[in-house]
């Protein structure tokens, strides 16, 4: 077997090991909910975009949230955030890809916010949309600072999957807006602790896939 498709299929087998025990942690109850639950998957996900081609992280994660759906029951949000987290990972495709960029980091953003404003309880909040400037902060510093950092491509991609969950949540559920209001506080601290996960897991993750390439090629050049 090719030496680069072993690795990749090794990185692949451990990462998915690795998927399926953060799926028992539970993190934290999801909003307006105490039988939704944020679990470690919710780290681990999106970061699927940044190790893998778009077709097979696109793939792995529908197949996931299919499995789910079949075990579980209902999924309210359909996967929608995590897919969406996923592909702001996805370095090499959304370079070649600027429009696509430019709607996922701006105009999806927007379109939340707006959809959330014109909602008659999400009005009655619409200071809880405003969280979803933050990607368009980013992707603008990133243009014209030329600046950017894993942390903040884990800021943006937990921001606009958490607007457009909010979005989900806000037209099928229709909580109401003291529940939107009390929960703008625990949003920040929410994100930016899902933010410091995916980094300091893509971080590891980086790590474990160099070391597992050096002992690749230490076993091959064993065999030689």
């Amino acid at each position: 077997m090719d030496n680069n498709i072993l690795k990749k299929c090794s990185f692949f087998v451990g990462f998915t090991i690795l998927f399926f025990l953060f799926s028992f942690f539970k993190v934290s109850l999801g909003f307006g909910s105490y039988k939704f639950f944020f679990s470690g998957i919710n780290f681990i996900a999106p970061l699927m975009g940044a190790f893998f081609s778009l077709p097979v992280s696109m793939s792995f994660l529908a197949i996931v949230f299919l499995i789910k759906k079949v075990a579980i029951g209902g999924i309210l949000t359909f996967g929608l955030p995590t897919i969406v987290s996923s592909l702001c990972f996805s370095d090499s495709f959304l370079k070649n890809n600027k429009f696509l960029d430019f709607s996922l980091k701006v105009l999806l953003p927007l379109l939340a916010i707006t959809l959330f404003c014109i909602h008659p309880i999400g009005s009655k909040a619409y200071l809880y949309s405003f969280y979803w400037f933050i990607p368009i902060a980013i992707y603008f510093v990133n243009k014209i600072a030329k600046y950017n950092s894993i942390y903040l491509t884990a800021l943006t991609a937990t921001f606009i999957a958490h607007a457009v969950g909010s979005v989900i949540w806000l037209y099928v559920l229709n909580l109401n807006e003291i529940v939107w209001n009390s929960l703008i506080p625990i949003v920040a601290v929410e994100r930016l602790v899902f933010s410091a996960g995916m980094s300091l897991i893509f971080i590891l993750s980086k790590s474990i896939n160099f070391s597992l390439n050096k002992k690749l090629f230490c076993f091959r050049c064993s065999l030689k």
